[in-house]
């Protein structure tokens, strides 16, 4: 899945010297890395999510919260999530 990204030429946008387009950011909805990558799963059929806790996956976990189609299994070990992937 591809995410639309906005981009200003410099040139301008339907005649506008700022080079931006009309409505074009104010119109997009703002989401956090975490909440693209949620909703990136959800949206690729992704349903269960597993991952080891730590400060580093704090935000993206606290993002799957949002997304009950997700269903996040916590593991201790990354041998575990292997096996989990592996089916």
């Amino acid at each position: 899945m591809l995410v639309p990204i906005p981009i200003a030429t410099g040139e301008g946008s339907k005649g506008r010297p700022d080079g931006r387009h009309e409505g074009g950011l104010a119109k997009m909805p703002r989401l956090s890395g975490a909440q693209m990558i949620a909703d990136f799963l959800v949206k690729a059929g992704v349903r269960h999510v597993a991952g080891i806790p730590g400060h580093g996956i704090w935000t993206v976990l606290d993002a799957f919260l949002d997304y009950p189609d997700l269903n996040v299994v916590q593991v201790l070990h990354e041998q575990s999530a292997a096996h989990l992937a592996d089916g």
